[in-house]
């Protein structure tokens, strides 16, 4: 390992500590009573970085998304989420405040046009859609889960992270079957079954010693969130491809918030669906 390697590996470490330790601690306090709006504030900022680092790669592709527009949404519609878990009575206010966006996007595209109104209104929306709305269901699965939601939420984290490391690990020691060669060369089929495999194992640990799983449920959900996370992350590698950039952004030990979100916005859905039909049955 040449020394540019190992201080890259080091602060990969050391950033991802500290990540950790700030997740534990936003985890303990996301339903102490008044803290749940701290809780909004610090996902806001995360959903919105990782939204603004798809509009630069947008940019970069020679378009014009409405940045201030789509990060001002994010967080009227985070408010909006949070108090419909509140009070059952203000469950029209996401939906309200989606249109409401939809709106002044609109509007603001009729006050000044530019050139192509229909690829960067498109490109917005999906933006939008593509992050915000499934991070945003994270408030749902810590408020509205019927049971303690830091544990969900802990879940949701661990399961999709523990993918993550886990196929790292194992491809980067045993693989040598090309997973999506086109997309992400780097992957290997032997890296995304140790990814399904190190996940089974955390869901199984966290689902059956905190939330009453039956150990078949616990292998299920971790089998669909690990598959789900992976997808999420080859999504994302589709859209830098045809961008043409390596890393969202260039954060320390990062390379993006949006490289770090991505198996998230494909396994939030998968837990909060999961969570819809148990508490329907």
């Amino acid at each position: 390992m040449n020394i540019h390697t190992s201080d890259s590996l080091i602060q990969r470490l050391l950033v991802g500590s500290l990540a950790v330790i700030l997740f534990l601690v936003i985890d303990y306090y996301a339903l102490v009573p008044g803290f749940e709006w701290l809780f909004v504030v610090v996902l806001s900022l995360i959903i919105g970085m990782a939204l603004w680092e798809f509009f630069e790669m947008c940019s970069a592709m020679g378009y014009s998304p409405m940045m201030r527009t789509g990060i001002w949404g994010v967080a009227l519609f985070l408010v909006a989420m949070l108090l419909q878990t509140k009070q059952p009575a203000f469950a029209v206010l996401p939906p309200a405040a989606l249109f409401l966006l939809f709106v002044l996007a609109f509007a603001l595209k009729l006050a000044n046009t530019g050139k192509d109104p229909l690829s960067n209104l498109a490109v917005t929306f999906f933006g939008f859609c593509y992050i915000a709305l499934p991070l945003s269901l994270l408030l749902p699965i810590t408020y509205m889960s019927g049971q303690d939601g830091r544990w969900w939420l802990l879940y949701v984290v661990l399961v999709t992270k523990v993918t993550d490391i886990g196929g790292f690990m194992v491809g980067k020691t045993l693989g040598r079957h090309p997973l999506a060669p086109d997309i992400s060369p780097r992957k290997t089929i032997e890296g995304a079954l140790g990814g399904v495999a190190f996940a089974v194992l955390a869901s199984l640990i966290v689902g059956v010693g905190a939330l009453d799983f039956s150990a078949f449920q616990a292998a299920l959900l971790g089998l669909l969130v690990s598959a789900a996370g992976q997808c999420g992350d080859l999504a994302e590698s589709l859209l830098k491809r045809n961008a043409g950039v390596k890393d969202s952004s260039h954060l320390p030990g990062l390379g993006g918030v949006l490289d770090v979100m991505d198996s998230m916005i494909f396994t939030v859905p998968v837990v909060y669906l999961y969570l819809l039909m148990d508490s329907a049955l």
